[in-house]
């Protein structure tokens, strides 16, 4: 065991000419690998990537973003420019060494619309998470490309149930899109690399992603799910020239006591977004629920519950607000459970 320091600079363009800035940056990472397989495998990679994104948005967040000759903004680099009132958790638990978690963040599809804010809200909630003590090498992190079928797959079904143990809870977190199959509503979540075309070959069905979460030999897992399967809009998408007239039939989330899931809108409802905070609608409110909005007792604690009555009384108001309706879902919950 040990670990190593990856040093570098990086450089920040607008467009191919004009630089706005650099800065020096270090990453320390550790490894529990011999020296060989380290160098080969994901650590080192991780490092460079956790490496490049903490800098680039120390260095991008005080300057205003210029676009391109020629070109506004696309809406992932105007999202940068977004400060939200969520998006930092002033408060510091002591250490879970035991708990665990995969975040999973996708907002440009290899062959889907994108889901507007999605990497953002997967890099805050991971932030939120290490806040809540969970050891930065115990949180998996799929952003973007890296969120495949074969990671879902590696982490959730191999790498999870290898780590975690009895007193662990594991927290799962993701962030795009969804989508029904048309011929029998059966809900999936589409990876990086789904197709809505061919979900049942290239996306992760729903109803596998609970039955491997309730599998785990954990004591607690929290499911918390920013996407929505209706194929009528938001973050659900429907294969090309079907419409979003699909009775959708999304899973019981397990019997088992230990699995809580909290999903951002009802089967037939689309999860939206609230575009001057840069997040989706749901992970919004489930920000300032955790900043301590939700501690509807004032016991300086937050609950399962707590949390999720908070999170369906603003998010339903502010989606009217929008001329829609979008209805948080709590599926076999264990109330009690204290997030802190």
């Amino acid at each position: 065991e040990g670990s190593a320091i990856v040093t570098g600079k990086v450089y920040l363009y607008s467009g191919a000419k004009t630089l706005l800035g650099s800065r020096n940056w270090q990453k320390m990472s550790p490894f529990n690998y011999t020296w060989y397989a380290w160098l080969r495998t994901g650590p080192i990679q991780e490092a460079y990537r956790a490496a490049y994104q903490e800098v680039f948005e120390q260095l991008s967040k005080p300057m205003a973003y210029i676009p391109p000759s020629g070109r506004g903004p696309t809406s992932l680099e105007a999202s940068q420019n977004i400060v939200s009132d969520a998006d930092r958790l002033d408060r510091k638990m002591k250490p879970r060494p035991r708990d665990f978690a995969l975040v999973v963040g996708i907002e440009r599809y290899q062959n889907a619309p994108p889901a507007e804010y999605a990497e953002r809200d997967a890099t805050t909630v991971r932030a939120y998470l290490l806040a809540l003590g969970v050891p930065e090498e115990n949180i998996i992190f799929l952003l973007g490309q890296r969120a495949t079928r074969a990671g879902l797959e590696r982490y959730l079904e191999e790498w999870l149930p290898r780590n975690v143990a009895a007193d662990s809870r594991v927290y799962f977190y993701y962030s795009g899109h969804g989508a029904p199959d048309p011929t029998d509503g059966a809900a999936y979540v589409i990876p990086w690399d789904g197709d809505p075309a061919f979900l049942r070959s290239s996306a992760y069905p729903l109803s596998l992603l609970y039955k491997k979460l309730a599998a785990l030999p954990a004591g607690e897992v929290v499911a918390l799910l920013d996407s929505c399967f209706s194929g009528a809009g938001g973050r659900s998408v429907l294969v090309a020239g079907a419409r979003p007239l699909v009775n959708v039939i999304q899973p019981v989330a397990t019997n088992d006591p230990k699995l809580s899931v909290l999903t951002a809108a009802g089967a037939n409802e689309i999860a939206g977004t609230i575009a001057e905070q840069g997040h989706g609608l749901f992970t919004y409110f489930i920000l300032k629920g955790l900043q301590g909005a939700a501690d509807g007792d004032g016991d300086k604690h937050v609950t399962l519950g707590e949390l999720s009555r908070y999170v369906l009384t603003q998010v339903r108001r502010a989606a009217r607000r929008q001329n829609r309706e979008q209805t948080p879902q709590l599926l076999s919950a264990a109330k009690e459970v204290s997030l802190y």
